[in-house]
């Protein structure tokens, strides 16, 4: 075999290893990583897309907690990532939709009193008036 064909085979097989080989490891360690670093109180988001927050932690088992007072138990492999926002957020009670703005909330709110105050003999008085005709 000519030392040029060996060179290009050994040029190749290094190719192949920094381009696959490295940035996985480095990625299983970053992944590693988060894993060690997981705490009671970190938002975290599974594989299956659910957000939840780290309740307690055990040697391969998280409890993570997706609702209030709605504890899930996961395997440490099915988080996926950790949401950096963790500390910023509310609970969800207290969170408005997005579609809605707080004047259109409060509107909303106000208006189920209003079809209360409509008293039954106000209904059937407009129902006898339009038999009536």
């Amino acid at each position: 075999m000519k030392p040029s064909a060996l060179l290009i085979i050994v040029v190749f097989i290094a190719v192949f290893y920094f381009l696959t080989v490295l940035p996985q490891r480095r990625q299983q360690k970053a992944r590693q990583a988060m894993m060690n670093q997981l705490q009671p109180g970190m938002r975290v988001v599974t594989v299956g897309g659910i957000y939840a927050t780290v309740v307690r932690t055990a040697d391969s088992m998280v409890e993570a907690e997706i609702s209030n007072g709605v504890v899930i138990e996961i395997d440490q492999r099915a988080i996926a990532r950790v949401v950096e926002d963790s500390l910023s957020r509310t609970p969800v009670e207290q969170e408005q939709p997005t579609w809605q703005t707080s004047e259109e909330a409060e509107e909303e709110t106000n208006a189920a009193p209003v079809l209360a105050e409509h008293s039954d003999s106000e209904v059937t008085q407009g129902k006898e008036e339009k038999d009536e005709e």
